[in-house]
């Protein structure tokens, strides 16, 4: 065995810990900064790229073959998407306003610059308007981010953002959920289930809860659970069955005292590792 320089037994390897995943996004005030720093055939493109959350490759290398202008949509074909399935786009005023400014440029790519089909667009004109706007931290796939971010923050449903922006998951949408400044809270509205809201604090912590009014109009607020120990569809079905009873004559307060008595098996395992830990 060790003629060979094989080794007994497998060592021990200390693995790295894996990095928690980056997602950075920026305000409607600071892109107004930005777009005044960025050359001007730049500025088209970024305005494309927040209109329709598509990735860098899909925005410059779009072609008017992937467009019709008259019904209002563009497409990514599966072999040029990263999930590796066909992509359609709804085209708003901004993406609209966008193409109609690049019409005669060139017969095929829609995104030039002097005559040429653009290649790029990280830049080093795009690393200084990013300086010269105070933007830290930032790279060209987070317009990506920060057109999620904004969908989400307007009460686009969830699985609607995972659709447009072609992601496999919900769970890669939630990463787009951003924190509120130190001390303040941020409120997302789930428009599917009536009431559901999700509450971010400036620390990441995510909670789940049901938000009515009484009969007189006092705003009553049901609190779920936090996520991850509640998924986004257990919130639904949960919120579903609040919605239900309220609308049976419970009152609010009641359902409330109700449910936070509900057993939960994530709060069983919390209450069991403190008392058996």
């Amino acid at each position: 065995m060790h003629e060979w320089e094989w080794l007994d037994r497998a060592p021990k390897i200390r693995l790295y810990r894996e990095a928690k995943r980056r997602v950075r996004w920026i305000t409607p005030d600071q892109v107004q900064v930005l777009l005044k720093e960025l050359p001007k055939h730049q500025v088209d493109v970024v305005l494309f790229a927040l209109a329709t959350g598509l990735r860098q490759a899909n925005v410059i290398r779009l072609e008017w073959s992937q467009v019709d202008l008259d019904r209002q949509v563009a497409w990514v074909h599966a072999d040029h998407a990263k999930g590796r399935r066909d992509i359609h786009v709804s085209l708003n005023s901004t993406a609209m306003d966008v193409l109609k400014r690049q019409i005669g440029k060139h017969p095929s790519p829609v995104f030039t610059y002097c005559g040429k089909p653009i290649r790029w667009a990280n830049t080093k004109a795009w690393r200084t308007a990013l300086v010269r706007a105070g933007i830290e931290n930032f790279r060209w796939h987070d317009l990506r981010h920060t057109w999620a971010s904004w969908h989400v923050q307007h009460g686009t449903p969830l699985y609607v953002v995972q659709e447009m922006g072609a992601w496999e998951s919900e769970g890669m949408v939630r990463r787009s959920f951003p924190r509120p400044p130190s001390g303040a809270r941020a409120v997302y509205r789930e428009a599917r289930t009536t009431g559901l809201q999700l509450r971010v604090t400036s620390s990441g912590v995510k909670t789940f809860s049901v938000f009515r009014r009484t009969k007189g109009g006092q705003p009553e607020r049901i609190t779920l659970d936090r996520f991850p120990d509640m998924t986004v569809e257990q919130a639904r079905r949960i919120a579903a069955r609040v919605n239900a009873e309220i609308e049976e004559g419970a009152s609010p307060a009641g359902v409330k005292r109700a449910h936070k008595g509900e057993p939960d098996l994530s709060g069983f395992f919390k209450e069991y590792g403190q008392r058996h830990g």
